[in-house]
């Protein structure tokens, strides 16, 4: 508005701003936005997820996956992350409910434990079905029954200390491991520090099958050098007589004769917790 010269000057100590409200139309809404609650979360999490070009591709890859081989009876989930805070951690939630569903595992079978858990968390997840484990044995947990083990991105040290916790044959059997593609750190790490450090992800990976994820394009966080992982130490072959200074695994991959063979009892001794270099742990 333009002030006429015959109008009054303004007094700045005077002058006051009037805030005036504007009328809402008749049958206009605010948009709704739904609480954050942990079911809201994972919902939105699940309809973003099933909408990339990924999950296709991982459902078929679920779908393949031989049950009679795995005959998991158990879900154990480490490390997953806090569900209410992390859309990475919703995601690969939804991705052990694909596994869950596909190998028939019902609710109270499937045990989690993650030190980042908020009280929300576990409410949620217990909401679910799940049991929620509240002791932190940093990967140590003892298998009984066929059981697939859920450790999306879990530090290395914690797939050591659930492999030191079942070096036996009749253990390791019974283990599905969904995690980190071992072979990642045997290519990345150097030999004398992932034996030195990790002695039973050190003898395990020539003797493993593994079957990749394929990455998101929605986040290379929620999938990334994600693998199914079976331990096939029965199918291992003894070197021939044409080649002995080469093995070949249950992977069909050739690996160096110094290879400890897990026909060896020597493959089987591994170094006490007490020699291995110690690791800081935030509980």
């Amino acid at each position: 508005m333009t002030l006429s010269s015959s109008s009054s000057p303004i007094n700045p100590q005077t002058f006051k701003y009037m805030v005036v409200e504007k009328k809402r139309r008749k049958g206009k809404q605010e948009p709704f936005s739904p609480p954050a609650t942990f079911k809201n979360l994972l919902d939105q999490s699940r309809r973003d997820l099933q909408s990339t070009p990924c999950w296709p591709d991982i459902k078929v890859m679920v779908s393949k996956l031989d049950r009679d081989k795995s005959c998991s009876t158990k879900i154990l989930c480490l490390g997953l992350g806090s569900p209410m805070i992390s859309d990475i951690a919703r995601k690969q939630l939804i991705l052990l409910q694909e596994l869950q569903l596909h190998f028939g595992i019902s609710d109270s079978n499937v045990s989690l434990y993650d030190p980042a858990f908020t009280p929300k968390d576990i409410e949620g997840l217990e909401s679910m079905g799940f049991s929620v484990d509240m002791e932190n044995k940093q990967g140590k947990h003892e298998l009984h029954v066929p059981t697939l083990v859920f450790m999306p991105h879990c530090e290395r040290f914690v797939i050591e200390g659930l492999l030191c916790r079942n070096w036996y044959p009749e253990k390791l059997r019974l283990l599905t491991l969904v995690g980190n593609d071992l072979e990642f750190y045997s290519v990345h790490c150097s030999t004398s520090e992932l034996v030195a450090t990790n002695p039973c992800v050190a003898r395990i990976v020539p003797w493993l099958k593994v079957t990749k994820f394929p990455p998101s394009t929605a986040s290379t966080d929620v999938f990334n050098c994600l693998a199914i992982q079976t331990i096939h130490i029965d199918d291992a072959t003894t070197p021939t007589s044409e080649d002995e200074s080469i093995l070949t695994t249950g992977r069909g991959r050739k690996i160096a004769r110094e290879t400890v063979h897990p026909s060896d009892p020597a493959f089987w001794e591994i170094p006490q917790e007490s020699s291995l270099p110690s690791i800081d742990v935030d509980n």
